[in-house]
């Protein structure tokens, strides 16, 4: 199965396509998995690699990448980020604009929405981004 996705991904490679692989939730996902990501962030033509890995979620994702056994992983991360929740100004101009946030995206409360400017489960929703190389 890896040989087939290599040669895809070599086949996008060829067509100056880049593959990205989003994982949202990424606080949930298993040691073991992760460990089988970094594997797969070794599969490279000459000169680039060819797979970009993007690891979105919450805090947790954090303490999760901080763990002793994912430090491999953890070195090839080449980009980090931290997203904030809107502050109140940031969201009234956001509404002011009269910009609407899509029903399947919508906080479950009006509240929320208005004043937290992150997901209804959890105020301050955390973004992590990791990549094995840089964007062609």
């Amino acid at each position: 199965m890896v040989d087939r996705f290599q040669q895809y991904l070599i086949e996008e490679y060829e067509k100056d396509n880049t593959v990205v692989l989003f994982i949202d939730e990424a606080q949930n996902t298993p040691v073991e998995t992760l460990e089988n990501l970094r594997m797969l962030s070794n599969l490279e033509s000459s000169a680039d690699k060819l797979l970009q890995i993007v690891l979105c979620g919450q805090p947790e994702l954090e303490s999760l990448l901080g763990r002793n056994e994912l430090r491999q992983l953890r070195s090839r991360i080449a980009v980090r980020a931290d997203i904030p929740p809107l502050s109140r100004k940031k969201a009234w101009r956001t509404s002011a604009t009269g910009w609407r946030c899509p029903p399947r995206m919508a906080p479950t409360s009006s509240r929320e929405r208005r004043w937290s400017g992150s997901s209804a489960r959890r105020k301050g929703t955390r973004g992590r981004s990791t990549s094995s190389a840089t964007t062609r």
